[in-house]
């Protein structure tokens, strides 16, 4: 949803996602999406917004390709880490690094956003998707009874987007 709320505030949007299936999934949601495993996936993004560099990078996988970032991230920019779903341990970043390149980093959840969220906000955010203004990125929707097997695919970075539980097979 990030990359459709950064293009409808008419930013140039890049997103990332690990393989063909999920690229696939994620272009219904931006028009740029390209492939982290690929290993020039840096060279990619950093063409693709005209070699300047990314004033906002929203890093949700973390891990290792999560150091590339550093590079991405253009003068007097943010890098903001939104998740960690590489499961592995991101980089740490010098202090004269971010002295020397101009740019800050940050971290977040949304429990936190969530907690401290005007009414208002969450009111517009639930609005925009009612009206199709926002498009959830559902991919799984699946019974109560197979949420084990959905726990495994999502162990197992196999999920594209949100995964939804049915309790009840006569709502949805």
């Amino acid at each position: 949803m990030a990359m459709q709320i950064a293009a409808q505030a008419g930013a140039t949007v890049v997103g990332l996602a690990g393989g063909p299936i999920k690229t696939a999934f994620a272009r219904q949601f931006g028009e740029t999406v390209i492939d982290y495993l690929d290993p020039a996936w840096p060279m990619y993004a950093k063409d693709a917004v005209g070699g300047r560099g990314f004033d906002i990078i929203l890093d949700g996988n973390g891990g290792p390709n999560s150091a590339s970032n550093i590079a991405l991230v253009a003068p007097l920019g943010r890098l903001l880490y939104i998740g960690n779903s590489a499961n592995s341990p991101v980089a740490p970043i010098a202090i004269e690094t971010l002295i020397a390149r101009s740019f800050s980093v940050g971290g977040m959840t949304l429990q936190q956003v969530e907690k401290l969220a005007p009414p208002a906000i969450a009111t517009k955010l639930i609005e925009a998707v009612a009206t199709g203004l926002l498009r959830v990125p559902i991919s799984e929707i699946v019974p109560l009874v197979e949420v084990a097997s959905l726990h495994a695919k999502l162990e197992g970075r196999a999920v594209r987007g949100r995964a939804v539980i049915c309790v009840d097979d006569g709502i949805l």
